[in-house]
């Protein structure tokens, strides 16, 4: 993520959050470790649930920010699976910001209802650490979640026909390379698709074979650029620093469109999607079928887990078992 795309996130998470009630935001401070992205859609989660309660009638206030932490006293585990249930499928209106008013559909599995019910679980558990209620009303409720199984990965087949196509069915020289090179970084390094669209030209190290990764945490890894990638990155950034013409805060940026702008993320994924079905590969391929089959491949190659854990930038050989491997520890 560039900086303009962090202030941009920073700002709408400002501004979203100052419209919660003031122990609202004081859980959300609570948990330091959260990154700005998962904040956000925890700010999300928490308007929800707010707003249901008044919707509901269960409290006599107009808006979720007139709340206060005595108000959530009344809410039982029912309200909660009524809230969950509603989720199922909902809509919401919004103003766009030429000033339309627009409806917007959202759906939720019962993954995503459990990922907001750990939000308000845990929501009830620091208010009643804080003194302010006596009881959880989810203690004990959980939502049923189909166990974890591993994904298919690519062969070794299946990646060298999308490299080949990704380098010769592209007419433009240039972005044919700038291609072929986001697929092996993918497949070779296990980068996240917001970790690679975020690299900038001085990220890669050639005089050391490195390469600053920023996590999606924030923090910066620095990881050794794999013999096999190394060559045609190298190739590709001499190409990519002869490129002029590029739009304005987008200088820095590795990986550019057609536009002279940052890739993004949608922009990749639709690439691999469709250098997947040129080559024939029988799975739907995606950033995270590359990120899977590089953590399987590294387990494979050397039986250490929690080596291949930390190449991914895992934060525990447990997440790696149950995002890669598709096992609970």
């Amino acid at each position: 993520m560039d900086e303009l795309m962090k202030r941009r996130l920073f700002w709408k998470v400002y501004l979203r959050e100052h419209r919660l009630p003031a122990f609202a935001r004081e859980y959300l401070n609570s948990l330091n470790d959260l990154s700005l992205s998962t904040r956000y859609e925890y700010i999300k989660d928490l308007e929800l649930f707010l707003e249901h309660i008044i919707r509901s009638d269960l409290v006599e206030k107009k808006f979720i920010f007139h709340l206060d932490p005595g108000d959530l006293a009344v809410v039982k585990e029912e309200n909660i699976r009524d809230f969950l249930h509603q989720l199922t499928r909902y809509e919401r209106e919004y103003t766009t910001r030429s000033g339309r008013r627009t409806t917007q559909e959202f759906k939720n599995g019962p993954r995503g209802k459990e990922r907001k019910r750990v939000v308000l679980y845990n929501l009830f558990r620091y208010l009643i650490e804080q003194g302010h209620l006596k009881r959880n009303p989810m203690e004990g409720f959980r939502i049923p979640v189909d166990k974890i199984s591993a994904k298919p990965v690519l062969t070794r087949y299946d990646l060298n026909r999308m490299l080949e196509v990704a380098l010769h069915n592209n007419p433009d020289e240039f972005r044919a390379w700038r291609n072929y090179v986001i697929l092996k970084l993918l497949a070779y390094t296990g980068i996240r698709i917001g970790e690679l669209v975020a690299l900038n030209v001085e990220d890669i190290w050639r005089e050391r074979d490195e390469m600053m990764v920023t996590r999606i945490d924030g923090e910066g890894d620095v990881l050794l650029i794999p013999p096999v990638v190394r060559e045609d990155l190298y190739h590709y950034l001499d190409m990519r620093l002869k490129i002029e013409n590029i739009q304005k805060g987008h200088q820095n940026a590795l990986f550019l469109s057609q536009q002279m702008r940052r890739m993004d993320p949608k922009s990749v994924r639709k690439m691999i999607k469709k250098v997947g079905v040129q080559a024939g590969v029988r799975i739907p391929v995606t950033p995270q079928t590359f990120r899977k089959s590089c953590g399987r491949w590294q387990y494979e190659k050397t039986g250490d887990v929690r080596k291949a854990a930390e190449l991914l930038g895992y934060r525990s050989v447990q997440a790696f078992r149950q995002a890669v491997l598709g096992k609970k520890e």
